[in-house]
């Protein structure tokens, strides 16, 4: 299948909840960049990610709607997650969550919340809603 995004907001914003998250002021401006992401033509995921403005201001002009966040942030600001930490949830979409993945309020979904570092520094935040029925979770284990 085909990934793409359609660009829901790309600007730069306060919210003292995420900046709390990225160990920055309150006050502090952010990126922000919210998608729609699609596999063909069937919506799978919103997201919303945000980067501390005075390190990733070069995405506001990114066409997002074929391109990878990480690649664009390597290319344009220089920098490039090397680690991170991802927490993944269950959840029932709400109304506002239904409309942007164009489902019935109350399906089954997955909720991911990111936060990237490079250096050693948190870089980005993101909260990603998943549908439940266009998403599987795999991992691997060994005895080791």
């Amino acid at each position: 299948m085909r990934q793409h995004s359609e660009l829901i907001r790309c600007e730069i914003r306060v919210d003292a909840r995420i900046a709390d998250r990225l160990d920055l002021p309150g006050d502090a401006p952010l990126v922000n960049i919210e998608r729609r992401r699609f596999a063909d033509d069937y919506v799978f995921a919103v997201d919303s990610a945000w980067l501390p403005a005075d390190r990733a201001a070069g995405l506001l002009d990114v066409d997002f709607s074929n391109t990878a966040l990480y690649q664009e942030l390597t290319l344009r600001c220089g920098i490039t997650l090397d680690g991170g930490q991802e927490t993944l949830t269950a959840i029932t979409v709400t109304a506002e969550q239904a409309r942007v993945l164009d489902c019935p309020v109350g399906t089954a979904a997955f909720f991911i919340e990111r936060c990237g570092r490079a250096a050693g520094r948190p870089v980005e935040w993101r909260e990603t809603v998943v549908r439940g029925d266009r998403f599987a979770v795999t991992t691997s284990f060994s005895p080791r």
